[in-house]
């Protein structure tokens, strides 16, 4: 039992990993397992980042691109806001036909043809 007992407290310190200090540097010893493991978390954590990398680029063209096309807007709005304060600010250009007794003589014409083709109608 004690032979057993022996046998389980030395298997359990025989884990690696092992580190040994040589000097100023120290050593790592572990199984191939482990270095196996650690190379494919490795590789995968690459792969992540360079994914990360290829989308924080794809993002920031697409970012740039949209302020573009932003400050074309902007440039856009500023004219047609110029157009319109310049509008606004024109003075109301009467032409020569465009007052009170042009228009009303109009209405009475079109008024007259309209009695005329009433009363012109055959029953």
């Amino acid at each position: 039992m004690v032979l057993l007992m022996i046998l389980v407290v030395s298997s359990s310190y025989s884990q690696y990993p092992i580190i040994k200090k040589i000097g100023k540097d120290s050593l790592i010893l572990m199984t191939l397992k482990q270095g196996d493991d650690i190379n494919k978390s490795f590789t995968q954590y690459q792969n992540k980042l360079d994914s990360l990398k290829d989308s924080v680029v794809a993002k920031r063209f697409l970012i740039d691109s949209l302020n573009v096309e932003f400050d074309k807007l902007d440039k856009k709005r500023e004219e047609y806001k110029l157009r319109y304060e310049e509008r606004l600010n024109m003075p109301m250009v009467k032409y020569q036909y465009h007052n009170d007794s042009w228009e009303f003589a109009q209405k009475m014409v079109l008024i007259g043809v309209i009695v005329l083709q009433f009363f012109t109608i055959k029953r």
